[in-house]
């Protein structure tokens, strides 16, 4: 968690989750080109989702849930979970850019400030997961030094695992 401090680049600024993002998450996370793209692709239950978020805010796990902010407008979100019983290594996820904020870099921007702030906390590796089929985020993270780690074909869908060391960075 991030608390009263913000991450910003001079263009995006990277913020923590709040209880009144629940709807704008939930619709992002819906989204019929966005939902395909994440392991469970099913439609989110709103009720569910609330209680995700809540449980979320109330709990504070290690981490940070960031929401995305574009010119004063929230624009996506990105987070840091599963930390090592060392918090030198974590995943990336839940991350997005919504619909009509695609395609102006703020999804590298804000990958490329998440992973400057982790290696500020001392971070030494960060993994991720995406659809094998998921060519533009593949680019976006190779591009910034992740490099195949393993692929999951036990399910109907292929992902592949990716992860970067963020020493010497």
């Amino acid at each position: 968690m991030l608390g009263a401090q913000t991450l910003t680049d001079g263009v995006i600024v990277l913020r923590d989750v709040t209880a009144g993002d629940t709807e704008r998450l939930y619709e992002w996370r819906n989204d019929p080109q966005t939902r395909p793209m994440f392991r469970d692709s099913a439609p989110l239950d709103f009720e569910a989702h609330c209680r995700f978020v809540r449980s979320y805010l109330e709990n504070q796990p290690r981490g940070a849930w960031l929401i995305v902010e574009a010119a004063g407008a929230a624009a996506g979100t990105i987070s840091l979970y599963n930390f090592s019983a060392d918090d030198r290594a974590c995943e990336f996820g839940r991350f997005l850019i919504a619909p009509e904020h695609r395609g102006a870099g703020y999804g590298r921007r804000a990958l490329a400030l998440l992973l400057a702030w982790a290696a500020s906390l001392g971070i030494a590796k960060v993994s991720c997961e995406v659809l094998d089929s998921n060519a533009p985020a593949l680019r976006l993270y190779r591009s910034l030094g992740f490099t195949p780690a393993g692929r999951d074909d036990s399910g109907v869908r292929s992902f592949v695992m990716l992860e970067t060391s963020l020493s010497g960075k």
